[in-house]
């Protein structure tokens, strides 16, 4: 090429340009998206995912030393109170790649299809709190710093693979992870989330807006962990794996943890915990994607959900019937269908209906401590479940858990029928999802449940006495 052909090249006159991700605005976002008070529900979640059994989390109060750390002056402000929480698996290197993308899901295989995050999105929930998590699992301790200005290394994380000489050269970086009886100089056989609570002088140090311009107190985790146990008789009903939840306290100077409330599910009549995984078996079994070859299947469950909280002797149990199935019509034809997926939609016919069967019996108001009367009130205010339990009421005396599409926050099903492409298409799919899969399990649970109700009073609890807004009127006209 000749010399004035180089210098009138267009590639003199190129520049860069193109979209990029202000990943702290991103966050922002999903915090805007994610209230607080489900962010202990997305632990869970991820636990369930994994695989656990057991779930545990603890408030840390305490404030560590900071003087001898693996990243001397960088981690010394996240040594304070935080959130902690563990679980008895391992994080594989697919749930830390998941974590660490923002906004786009991982779980789209056929593995994928039976987890509860469905975005990708809700471990993003913990900024809430902190602006840098850590993790560790195996012999690997991890750091997420979004701001890229708390670690100083100009990264948004970092990782050490854990070996003695760390753990003996960095004493005060290890203490506050010796919880849940980690030792971190051996491989750990689980999985520990620490989310130190965002002071004023981390949001200080945050460039910009940062993730949240709001710390996070004592008195905040307070309230997180007091919702948490409030939610825990219902929580556990349409989880997988998780039979076992704890919650802790670790108050200043004492010197262990104290329990404060203690979840664990059982099949009713027995002491052996309960695990479900109904569906995550079933595809395991049959190792396959197509999901046409794997017929239609029901399964019933009858748990016992004890609850015990400090400073009570037994705890509450209540009794639940639990019919889910792994269905056919309509819901399979969509989740085979190509122009379904080719939209970006994972639909799974997989859905279920709760029955509380029996609750502590209550004193009635005004009554003196002579005269006691059983009040069992089986219907509850149903839920819309997706695995975990969504705010609004559905007007039915039962809990619907379906793989229903969501609003992008979670909080809510997906029902607006007036638009056109992919988002009739998910109205479409939570009605086929309602039809051919839940009304058949409301259906299995309403016979089932004549053998374990005591009169005939409490059995026609649990049926729908009205028809109730769409798109629950829709399971009510199928039965």
């Amino acid at each position: 090429m000749s010399q004035r052909a180089r210098r009138e090249s267009p590639l003199e006159d190129m520049f860069q340009f193109g979209q990029r991700v202000d990943l702290c605005a991103r966050l922002r976002e999903c915090l805007a998206n994610y209230p607080e008070d489900g962010l202990l529900k997305e632990m869970v979640q991820n636990a369930d995912d994994a695989g656990a059994s057991t779930f545990k989390v603890m408030l840390d109060r305490r404030k560590h030393p900071d003087r001898k750390l693996l990243l001397e002056g960088r981690l010394a402000s996240f040594q304070g109170p935080a959130i902690c929480t563990y679980n008895d698996e391992r994080f594989t290197e697919k749930d830390l790649a998941s974590i660490q993308s923002v906004g786009n899901s991982l779980k789209n295989d056929a593995d994928g299809r039976t987890k509860t995050g469905k975005f990708g999105l809700g471990f993003n929930s913990c900024y809430h709190v902190t602006d840098c998590p850590g993790l560790l699992t195996g012999k690997r301790l991890l750091f997420l710093d979004p701001s890229q200005k708390h670690l100083a290394n100009g990264d948004t994380g970092i990782g050490f693979n854990l070996h003695q000489r760390h753990v003996d050269s960095a004493p005060d970086q290890f203490a506050p992870w010796r919880i849940f009886g980690c030792d971190p100089a051996k491989e750990f056989n689980g999985t520990i989330f620490r989310l130190p609570l965002r002071t004023r002088a981390h949001v200080r140090g945050s460039a910009g807006e940062g993730i949240s311009p709001r710390p996070y107190s004592l008195s905040d985790a307070d309230d997180l962990l007091k919702k948490f146990v409030e939610s825990l008789p219902d929580l556990v009903l349409f989880l997988q794996c998780v039979h076992t939840v704890e919650v802790y306290e670790w108050r200043v100077g004492e010197a262990a943890p104290r329990l404060l409330a203690k979840q664990k599910t059982c099949a009713c009549g027995t002491a052996d915990s309960m695990p479900r995984a109904h569906l995550r078996e079933l595809l395991d079994r049959r190792a396959t994607q197509d999901l046409t070859r794997l017929g239609v299947h029901h399964f019933l469950d009858h748990l016992s959900v004890r609850l015990s909280q400090a400073g009570s002797a037994e705890g509450e149990a209540y009794t639940w019937l639990v019919a889910q199935a792994f269905g056919g019509g309509k819901a399979l034809e969509m989740s085979v269908d190509q122009d379904v997926l080719s939209r970006g939609l994972r639909p799974l016919p997989w859905g279920g209906v709760a029955a509380r069967l029996q609750q502590p019996t209550r004193q009635l108001e005004g009554a003196g401590p002579s005269f006691k009367r059983s009040r069992i009130e089986l219907a509850v205010r149903g839920r819309p479940f997706c695995t975990l339990p969504l705010p609004p009421h559905t007007g039915l005396p039962v809990h619907i858990n379906g793989f229903f599409e969501l609003s992008t926050s979670r909080r809510d099903v997906w029902t607006d029928t007036s638009g056109v492409g992919l988002a009739l298409l998910k109205a479409n799919w939570n009605a086929a999802l309602l039809a051919s899969v839940v009304a058949p399990c409301y259906v299995a649970l309403i016979e089932a449940a004549q053998e374990l109700t005591n009169t005939w009073s409490e059995y026609y609890e649990i049926w729908p006495h009205a028809r109730p807004a769409e798109p629950w009127a829709q399971l009510v006209d199928e039965l």
